[in-house]
């Protein structure tokens, strides 16, 4: 891959990326389908509680309305996988990829989960600015919008718009969290492999010592490929190579600007070119190869993001 020009402008991280004001945008538009749900569940379920005469069935049914947008953003964050997993392939998210069933996985529950937490936090923050300057515009929330002459409408879509900022600053909070954890995980493999390769050499010191030899060798530079039986080698070739994709998945899911691009193009170079190494006697071999064209589509995806004149 080519690499990409240094850019005097920077994206500052704790602005947030587009990708979080998209998240926060879509989130806003569901949350229309979601009051309406609720409401209409709510209103059913008063009607049971009140004809069963339980408070204890209203503060049940109080309690599923308020969490159930968890289930329906997990749910339809799912399906919608599914969706873009048919329909477009090459543009599906690696960590969503070969979702089956409807089941939700982990993903599209953590997805659900803060869903949920943006829409408390954000709608928290707009009632608070709401009740702060209400007030000194006299606005009337109990009246239906249609009463509302032109500038309230404009406030109104300025509150709106200060929701979907609060949302685009959660999400971007969330996506510097994982960023983070990431860097550590990282960090953490690395120092655990050079740990690895400080006990061999330690080990291999202590053999040459117990045999009499004196001559001490760098094993990092002597213990080679080649001297590990044919066996080893498939098995650590193969599995080392999905090692380096999932690693490569995680750099991918992070990448906003053209140098972290830059940065996931090498990640899946060196997968692929640690899939070739497979030999034909490996079980996995074909598998190596399938996987082989399918990680050369993240390289082309990443030198699309390094040549763009949209992303900095």
């Amino acid at each position: 891959m080519t690499k990409p020009k240094t850019n005097k402008f920077t994206w500052t991280e704790w602005f947030p990326y587009p990708s979080s004001w998209l998240k926060a945008f879509i989130l806003a538009l569901f949350l229309g389908i979601i009051i309406r749900i609720i409401s209409f569940t709510g209103e059913i379920s008063y009607k049971i509680a009140n004809f069963a005469n339980s408070p204890e069935l209203f503060v049940i049914f109080t309690i599923l309305l308020i969490i159930s947008p968890i289930v329906l953003i997990t749910f339809t964050h799912h399906i919608f996988h599914i969706i873009i997993g048919k329909i477009f392939p090459k543009i599906q998210s690696p960590e969503m990829q070969n979702i089956q069933g409807y089941i939700p996985g982990i993903v599209s529950i953590w997805e659900g989960l803060y869903g949920w937490l943006v829409i408390a936090l954000s709608s928290f923050i707009l009632l608070l600015i709401t009740a702060l300057i209400s007030p000194v515009f006299d606005i009337k929330f109990h009246e239906t919008t249609k009463i509302y002459n032109d500038y309230e409408k404009t406030i109104i879509c300025i509150f709106g718009f200060t929701w979907i900022t609060t949302g685009a600053f959660i999400y971007q909070i969330d996506f510097l969290f994982k960023r983070h954890l990431l860097s550590i995980s990282l960090a953490n493999s690395n120092d655990k492999k050079e740990s690895q390769i400080d006990q061999v050499e330690v080990q291999l010191n202590t053999l040459k010592g117990d045999h009499g030899l004196t001559e001490m060798k760098d094993t990092k530079k002597s213990l080679t490929t080649s001297q590990l039986s044919p066996i080893a080698q498939q098995k650590d070739e193969f599995t080392e190579a999905i090692i380096l994709a999932k690693k490569a998945a995680q750099i991918t899911r992070f990448a906003k600007t053209k140098a972290e691009w830059y940065q996931v193009g090498i990640a899946w170079q060196k997968t692929i070119e640690m899939m070739k190494t497979v030999p034909i006697s490996d079980p996995n071999y074909k598998a190596a190869q399938q996987k082989i064209i399918d990680y050369q589509k993240y390289i082309n995806c990443a030198k699309k993001a390094v040549n763009s004149q949209n992303i900095n």
